[in-house]
């Protein structure tokens, strides 16, 4: 299973219209929500549900109040956020995030691929694969929504970067350590509070992921 996880730091009013609109065009030639699917692409389930949504932010702010709240020790302990806003969810980035999902690819669309017109836009994705069901007919058989993302595993698994961050980066970031922490620190900026994901289960000709 392929998820996909964007994220901005101001608000937005949006209406999808024609299939590429010309706000997104002249920010990208290859616009993600321009994109149409691979048509190779094997999928057998996309989107997110409004349960799936309400989870996905629940564990974004529950990192985002740990943090906060001083309560993170690893790092050589993080301090209190006293700017932290709570994070809710973005039609627009929701939106984006599926168009590239739907792709089937585990890598990172090009930085102006997901540009909205005022801010700023990160990108946190992951990927899954379904046990014990290896063989072709086993993986056939499954039913569309059998399987969902394990949201809270792969969020967790971005937060985790944490063990390889150093308080010492807070007071001049400038990306050190992005290579590493990179997804964990989109989760936790404090000024970041707007989230939309997309997700995509596929069959690839010999996983179903």
């Amino acid at each position: 299973m392929l998820f996909f996880i964007l994220t901005l730091s101001c608000t937005l009013n949006w209406a999808e219209s024609k299939r590429c609109p010309d706000e997104y065009a002249r920010l990208s030639e290859d616009h993600s929500f321009c994109r149409d699917p691979y048509p190779s692409c094997d999928r057998k389930h996309s989107g997110v549900s409004k349960d799936e949504i309400d989870h996905i932010l629940k564990l974004h702010n529950k990192y985002r109040s740990q943090v906060a709240m001083g309560e993170e020790t690893r790092a050589g302990g993080l301090p209190k956020a006293s700017d932290m806003l709570q994070m809710v969810w973005d039609t627009e980035l929701a939106t984006i995030a599926q168009k590239w999902a739907d792709n089937c690819l585990l890598d990172h669309d090009c930085n102006q691929c997901r540009e909205v017109a005022d801010f700023p836009v990160g990108q946190n994705l992951g990927k899954e694969f379904i046990d014990n069901c290896y063989t072709k007919e086993c993986l056939r058989s499954l039913k569309p929504r059998e399987r969902y993302a394990d949201w809270a595993s792969n969020i967790k698994n971005l937060y985790d970067e944490v063990d390889y961050y150093d308080k010492s980066w807070l007071s001049k970031y400038w990306g050190r350590g992005v290579e590493r922490t990179g997804h964990f620190t989109q989760i936790i900026w404090a000024k970041t509070w707007r989230v939309g994901c997309g997700f995509t289960a596929f069959f690839d000709g010999a996983t179903y992921t």
